[in-house]
This record gives C-alpha cells, sequence and structure tokens, in this order.
C-alpha cells in the first residue's frame, strides 16, 4: 500500500516495519543447493556468547577448522562461511550480530573483521600485550606450566607486536630464579649470550628435562 493512503493508526502496524533487516548478506548461489543440517549442528556445538573470558581468536579458528573439513557443492565460500557463522552466536554475540546496519556484510572477510573489532577490542589487545611483557612465573607452577602459559599469551595475541628477542627477554625476566640459574648454567653463564634459536631450544629442553632433574642440568649442554 503506498505510505499516502494510510492511515495514521495503520502506522502503529508492526507488519509495515517487516522488511528485509538482515545484516548479514553475501551474495547467494545460483541453482539450487543445500547445507547439510549435520554441519549446521557441529557449528552450533561450539558456540560464542560474547563474554569476557572467551577467547574471539579461538572461535574464529574453530569455525574455519570446522568449515574447511565440509565442502558444499554449488554454494561459494563466502556464503557458507556468513551463513553458518551466525549459528555459531548466541546471547550477547547474536544481539551484536542482529545489530548490524542491513546489508553492511557480504563477505566472510568483512564478517570476521567485524567480529573481531567488537569482541576484540583495542582495550583488549593492550592488556593482551601487557600480560605477556609483564610475564612471572607464578608460585605454584612448573616450569612446563609457566611456559605452556606463556606460548598460550603469545597465541591469543597473535598481532602482538613483539620481536622474538623482547619476547625471550620477557620470558627470561618473569621466570622463576632457580629456572633462570639453570637456563643461565646451560648457556656457560650468561642466557643471554644465546641466538634465539639456541635460547627456544634450552628452554624446550629444560621443559623436557623437567624441575625434579635440575642438578642434572649439565645434559641440557
Amino acid at each position: 500500500m503506498d505510505p499516502q493512503n494510510r492511515t495514521i493508526g495503520e502506522f502503529d502496524s508492526l507488519d509495515i516495519f517487516f522488511t528485509n533487516r538482515q545484516p548479514i548478506c553475501p551474495s547467494r548461489p545460483t541453482g539450487e543447493f543445500k547445507i547439510s543440517s549435520k554441519l549446521i549442528a557441529l557449528v552450533e556445538q561450539h558456540q560464542f556468547r560474547g563474554l569476557e573470558e572467551e577467547q574471539p581468536i579461538d572461535h574464529i579458528e574453530k569455525f574455519e577448522e570446522i568449515c574447511a573439513t565440509r565442502r558444499c557443492s554449488g554454494v561459494s565460500e563466502d556464503y557458507l562461511k556468513c551463513t553458518l557463522f551466525s549459528f555459531s552466536l548466541v546471547e550477547k554475540a547474536y544481539k551484536w550480530m542482529r545489530a548490524l546496519p542491513a546489508g553492511s556484510i557480504t563477505t566472510w572477510d568483512e564478517y570476521k573483521r567485524a567480529f573481531l573489532k567488537n569482541f576484540y577490542p583495542k582495550e583488549r589487545l593492550k592488556w593482551m600485550r601487557r600480560r605477556i611483557s609483564e610475564f612471572r612465573h607464578e608460585a605454584h607452577e612448573s616450569f612446563f606450566e609457566a611456559v605452556s602459559r606463556f606460548k598460550e599469551y603469545k597465541r591469543e595475541c597473535p598481532h602482538h607486536g613483539f620481536t622474538e628477542i623482547a619476547l625471550l627477554n620477557f620470558f627470561y625476566q618473569g621466570v622463576d630464579e632457580k629456572f633462570k640459574m639453570a637456563l643461565n648454567i646451560a648457556s656457560q653463564g650468561d642466557f643471554m649470550t644465546n641466538t634465539v634459536a639456541q635460547a627456544n631450544t634450552l628452554i624446550d629442553n629444560l621443559v623436557r628435562i623437567g624441575s625434579r632433574k635440575l642438578p642434572c642440568i649439565h645434559s641440557m649442554l
């Protein structure tokens, strides 16, 4: 109906506003196609709620891993991922997606970029970088646990911007004194005299030997 012919009362009718408000609009494949219900169910098993403790990068990586195991005949990668990703979002994350401007997302790269921009903001990046640069070995941790935690920090913030030398410095300065001493002994007195490759090898060797065998540190040489 022409809006000019509507009564004032009719403008309060909700059906008028049920136009296409879908924010995710990738190019639809031509011809017949079907996205497997099993694939949708698999995506729904790994959902993202938008909570602070969740890792958006992990969610993207898991989602892309799932998509890489399946192919839908006649369906482009953009359409498949854009369509499926919405099934992985619930609660706060789903509300974020629905609030995007209508038709604003047409490719998977755009969707991924918008998702990470919202759930991995600059404030989170600053905090992640600070976790790396101010790394400290916790009292209850074994050397293996400390190394694993530091590696996890780096993995969760791939755009930290630190050089390998800076990362080794952060780790060395933050590690427990007895392990720092072990690394120095294995380096003939000074861990900082190693190249990046040598330093990483020594750290890996100390993980392999384990804290209970620190007296046998000479075997690392």
